[in-house]
């Protein structure tokens, strides 16, 4: 058994790879050589676009069980446990 952190890790990895690869292949595809100059002034919206797309991959794992595999690398999300009570 994995630990979930262990989960986790690999999901977010994985989850990081794919969008790399995508934007990799749009750039191919389009031409754009980028240089680290030109990538500064997308840096603001880098998270919310990588939040947009894990959001996205999210609903279609979802709907989609078989594509979470490809998606996260491993299909379910963590399941952690509840933190335990605290004591008095």
């Amino acid at each position: 058994m994995k630990s979930q952190m262990g989960v986790a890790v690999v999901r977010t990895t994985v989850q990081t790879t794919v969008l790399t690869a995508i934007a990799a292949v749009i750039f191919k595809v389009t031409g754009v050589d980028l240089k680290l100059e030109d990538l500064l002034p997308w840096v603001p919206i880098a998270a919310p676009v990588a939040a947009v797309f894990y959001r996205a991959s999210r609903a279609i794992a979802d709907r989609f069980p078989s594509i979470g595999y490809i998606l996260f690398g491993i299909p379910r999300p963590p399941a952690y446990a509840p933190p335990p009570a605290p004591t008095p």
